[in-house]
């Protein structure tokens, strides 16, 4: 199946502006370690509040961790210094898949509440 990279960078902007992330576009159209960071955490945290993401120092040694606990299927494609270099030729597609991944399961994860509550994402 061919992926739309296109689609799945407006599709993780429209989730973050619902959730009130500021600067969601920019966000992404600038990426680097300190905006990939800032993105995962928040979905990480929209997710589930009380996991505990953000106590460990360095980013990358709770990344892999992260994703295992939230049931990431290829995690075993994923390279914990990655984080570090997100818009890297070798890392990006991967690291954008995550983002998508997590975004998807945040809005399956709303299917609970009545329609006026659920997000929508265009």
């Amino acid at each position: 199946m061919l992926r739309n990279v296109a689609q799945e960078k407006v599709n993780i902007v429209s989730f973050l502006e619902c959730i009130a992330f500021q600067n969601a576009r920019w966000a992404m159209d600038n990426m680097n370690r300190q905006q990939y960071h800032l993105i995962f955490t928040s979905v990480i945290e929209w997710l589930d509040p009380d996991y505990p993401i953000g106590e460990l120092v360095d980013f990358e040694e709770e990344f892999i961790p992260a994703l295992q606990a939230f049931g990431y299927p290829d995690v075993h494609t994923v390279n914990s210094s990655w984080p570090g270099e997100p818009v890297s030729a070798d890392c990006w597609p991967v690291l954008l898949g995550v983002l998508t991944w997590l975004v998807e399961k945040s809005i399956e994860g709303q299917h609970h509440l009545n329609s006026d509550d659920t997000l929508v994402v265009a």
